[in-house]
């Protein structure tokens, strides 16, 4: 049994073009690798710079909030405020007193 190695045409042509389409893919292959890391890349900057924008948004939002609450609320609204704030510690305290009443009662 013996193995010819003789090269014929077709098998040359068809060797080449392998070779050719295997350099092409390559070639591709790499060309699309760079392209999604410049495309990573601006995706990464644009977010970045999202992100800036979304904390400056944030920051003049508190201000814009500080701001409301110096220009509208009023020293009759705190007052109104502390009072029912002082109305409902005296509840609580009359609450507590009459759990504590209930308590000391039976042992009594």
């Amino acid at each position: 049994m013996t193995f010819d190695f003789t090269i014929n045409v077709p098998a040359l042509v068809t060797v080449t073009l392998a070779l050719i389409a295997g350099i092409v893919w390559l070639v591709r292959l790499e060309a699309q690798s760079q392209s999604t890391t410049r495309d990573t890349a601006t995706l990464r900057s644009e977010m970045s710079a999202l992100e800036a924008m979304v904390h400056l948004h944030k920051e003049q939002f508190h201000e814009y909030q500080l701001l409301v609450a110096h220009q509208y609320v009023t020293a009759a609204t705190i007052g109104e405020i502390k009072r029912d704030l002082i109305n409902e510690l005296a509840r609580l305290e009359g609450r507590f007193e009459q759990q504590i009443d209930r308590l000391v009662k039976p042992t009594a």
